[in-house]
């Protein structure tokens, strides 16, 4: 049994434009689209626990929710942001990497770059497997095996080391500059697990569609555009004999 989850909050950020439920709410309705497709439970947790705390790290945070106990009947989590969508011809990532103990986008923030370079993680961790084990925060599907051990191992809170600190001003002096995404980082090289690459076709290919980033209007238009087009494609596909024989009917 899998799942996908999603999280939304409301947030006074510029960064999050003035349409980021809305957009948010469209991308749920298309990932739930997808997840019956997949056979696949679907999940958008509007709750926070981390960032309503006040626990540094923003909303991104909450990704760690995941790790909770109650996940623990899904054999695989699949994460993704709500600024994504999905067409109907995206593979079954579930399928595709069913032996994965954590498959992700392979792309290290240039921040933690420096950090590897010339901050503490220089003399912390093997540079060439931090670099093939780092994994983007916009999707990513995670093993039970490997939650488990995250549960066990790793604190969140570590984050607030890095409270009142930003990157534009204490520079290299920030422990966690990419906050979840620096944390999963580290911890995964440190663990027995190894991260496995998403192929593009899972990342940037013609079939996702994420307009990540901070949202301004024309980016925000272009969403809800590709929106509408991406939603007549999955209405098309929901009453097709294409979704019928998928779907073992």
């Amino acid at each position: 049994m899998n799942l996908i989850w999603q999280f939304h909050m409301d947030t006074n950020r510029g960064y999050d434009g003035k349409e980021r439920r809305r957009m948010a709410v469209c991308s749920a309705n298309i990932v739930c689209a997808y997840a019956t497709k997949v056979n696949a439970t679907y999940m958008l947790e509007t709750n926070s626990i981390f960032h309503s705390a006040g626990h540094h790290g923003g909303p991104a945070m909450d990704r760690f929710q995941i790790l909770d106990e109650r996940y623990d009947v899904y054999d695989k989590i699949l994460y993704l942001d709500t600024d994504i969508l999905l067409t109907p011809n995206y593979g079954d990532i579930f399928e595709k990497y069913a032996h994965a103990d954590i498959a992700g986008h392979n792309i290290v923030h240039w921040r933690d770059l420096e950090l590897l370079e010339k901050g503490w993680l220089k003399d912390a961790v093997d540079p060439e497997r931090y670099k093939s084990n780092y994994f983007h925060g916009d999707i990513f599907l995670i093993s039970r095996p490997f939650r488990q051990w995250l549960r066990a191992n790793v604190d969140p809170l570590e984050i607030n080391v890095d409270k009142g600190k930003h990157w534009n001003t204490h520079g290299i002096e920030t422990r966690w500059p990419v906050f979840d995404q620096s944390l999963f980082a580290y911890w995964l090289t440190k663990s027995p697990f190894k991260l496995t690459h998403l192929a593009e076709e899972y990342t940037i290919g013609s079939e996702i569609i994420h307009e990540g980033g901070a949202k301004s209007d024309t980016t925000t238009q272009r969403f809800f555009e590709k929106f509408e087009s991406v939603n007549a494609h999955w209405q098309k596909y929901m009453t097709s004999s294409e979704a019928e024989n998928e779907s073992g009917t």
